[in-house]
């Protein structure tokens, strides 16, 4: 397409107001965006949390939820809606774009102090914190 002389060529992707957009609306981009994002401010969070000088567990959680959180999920009521796809027959989730992001959530909860092997369920109704 030329304008006023100048060429203008077509990219799969490009970013509007925060949010990546691709030519065929799969969100892949955003959403491996936001995984990172969540990853690299839980990975922030860890480093202030150290057992020996770090900040108390409520701290850490508020942090999370005032920081973490927003950064994650920003816009995801336009990318991160559920699709037929990622429920199976009895209506439980099955993975997908939000199930990769509850493994940041985990990660997070995981800093509160609770054991490693406990159940994700549990870690999040003993954090108070939505799943």
């Amino acid at each position: 397409m030329k304008i006023r002389g100048q060429t203008i060529r077509p990219v799969k992707t490009t970013k509007f107001l925060g949010v990546i957009l691709e030519q065929s609306l799969s969100w892949a981009q955003q959403s491996a965006s936001a995984l990172a994002k969540g990853t690299d401010w839980v990975i922030q969070c860890r480093r202030i949390a150290r057992p020996s000088r770090g900040i108390a567990p409520r701290l850490i959680r508020q942090l999370y939820l005032a920081v973490c959180v927003p950064k994650m999920l920003y816009a995801v009521d336009v990318w991160g809606a559920p699709t037929p796809a990622n429920t199976s027959a009895k209506g439980k989730k099955c993975g997908g774009q939000l199930g990769r992001l509850a493994t940041v959530q985990r990660q997070a909860v995981l800093l509160l102090g609770a054991m490693r092997t406990t159940a994700t369920d549990v870690l999040d109704a003993h954090a108070n914190l939505l799943p």
